[in-house]
């Protein structure tokens, strides 16, 4: 959200109904392969184009490790929506972060070149 004229708390008001309709949310990785069967007769042997799938397969950390789900391409889908919504989230709370430090340090919000000393 780009920064307005509006006041940090309407701002942060904004932030919180756009926080409030987003839907599922996840992070990770999900990867799209195709597989070669390793049956020399058959037609992924020779062309790369005909390996086995898509498969998918959506990596992400769970307790501080990481985990490997093969996910149906319906729920690919949706695994891809939710990390957009998780991407979405993670903007908005950038931003309700910043509208917060203007909250309390007012007029003399810090700038990036004063963070540094």
């Amino acid at each position: 959200m780009a920064h307005s004229s509006s006041s940090p708390p309407v701002r942060m008001a904004a932030l919180k109904r756009r926080i409030a309709r987003l839907g599922l949310l996840c992070s990770g990785t999900l990867l799209e392969r195709t597989k070669v069967c390793g049956k020399p007769a058959c037609r992924c042997a020779a062309d790369p184009a005909a390996r086995h799938g898509p498969y998918y397969e959506w990596n992400r950390r769970l307790q501080g490790r990481l985990h490997h789900r093969i996910v149906s391409p319906a729920q690919a889908r949706v695994i891809t929506q939710a990390m957009n919504e998780y991407q979405t989230l993670l903007g908005l709370l950038a931003d309700w972060e910043d509208a917060s430090a203007q909250v309390i340090l007012g007029a003399e919000r810090l700038s990036p070149q004063t963070r540094r000393r």
